[in-house]
């Protein structure tokens, strides 16, 4: 499963911002503005499940990169 968010992330409101669609989520490059993906595996174990989780951030210009770090 994954999720996807577009915003400002470093604000303390996060700055998020309306997705139509997956594929205007791919497509967007707006300068000042981050995207952000969540996905999560869950892996059966002999103790329950195991669940993993990545988290990718794309910021498109130098500016919003140093905002996120």
């Amino acid at each position: 499963m994954a999720y996807g968010l577009i915003g400002r992330f470093w604000r303390t409101d996060f700055g998020l911002e309306p997705v139509p669609d997956a594929q205007a989520f791919m497509r967007h490059e707006e300068p000042g503005v981050a995207r952000l993906v969540m996905t999560f595996h869950c892996s059966p174990r002999p103790e329950g499940v195991r669940q993993h989780t990545e988290t990718r951030v794309r910021c498109p210009d130098r500016r919003q990169l140093a905002n996120a770090a």
